[in-house]
């Protein structure tokens, strides 16, 4: 066969190669196009989705650096970083029955955070929440209620706790409250404690005995209200 034709055919073959590399590319990216949009679609129209196991872990990993544990009636995540707990109660290891419940408790995560597998909250609320001061440490030898209806937001920063929106019944008064507080530097990531879990397992006792100690003083006034403006501080 002359040379000629070897390189015509040679030519014909190069072009179909070609051709067929990028017929193969060009539906390669249109299936990868049309599974990400089937993947939108899903995300979009799935309004729960299961908890992450890291993100879960992640959680428990700055609950017990709290020094609490918390129990979840039922959880449910948003691809965009938000969770939405229900039902929570939360237990001390010094005593055996739950000490503080929420009815919902929402958590927005930082989402690039999330791509790195840790639990980075940006914002906190809290919704039909109450405190029980136990048995032990009540003056009537049982357990009692003594802060109920609390509704909350929380805005964790670098420093200092935001506290944009409380309202809560504190031992029969009203309270309401707006500001933030100084927080410690944990120096720690992953395993950093949660600020509020933090200082209720820190000051629950003493918060038990004070609240114990108002309710009984405070008894007498007539719809008493408390209206508090925090500033951080050390």
């Amino acid at each position: 066969m002359p040379a000629s034709r070897w390189l015509t055919l040679l030519g014909q073959g190069t072009r179909f190669c070609g051709a067929c590399a990028v017929a193969f590319a060009v539906w390669t990216l249109w299936l990868a196009l049309a599974l990400l949009l089937a993947g939108q679609l899903y995300i979009a129209t799935q309004h729960e989705l299961e908890v992450p196991g890291f993100l879960m872990r992640a959680l428990e990993e700055r609950l017990a650096a709290s020094g609490v544990r918390v129990t979840f009636g039922r959880t449910s995540f948003d691809p965009t970083g938000r969770v939405l707990i229900e039902e929570a109660r939360v237990l001390l290891p010094a005593f055996a029955e739950p000490v503080a419940s929420a009815r919902t408790i929402y958590v927005q995560l930082d989402p690039w955070a999330l791509v790195a597998g840790k639990f980075e909250p940006r914002e906190v609320r809290v919704s039909g929440a109450s405190l029980a001061i136990p048995a032990m440490l009540s003056r009537t030898g049982t357990a009692e209620e003594i802060l109920g209806g609390l509704d909350a937001t929380f805005v964790p920063g670098e420093n200092e706790l935001s506290i944009a929106q409380f309202t809560a019944r504190i031992a029969g008064v009203a309270v309401t409250a707006h500001g933030s507080v100084y927080v410690p530097t944990t120096g720690a990531t992953r395993a950093a404690p949660l600020p509020v879990a933090d200082f209720l397992a820190r000051n629950f006792a003493t918060i038990c005995r004070q609240l114990d100690a108002a309710n009984t003083r405070l008894a007498a006034l007539d719809r008493p209200e408390l209206h508090l403006e925090l500033s951080p501080s050390e």
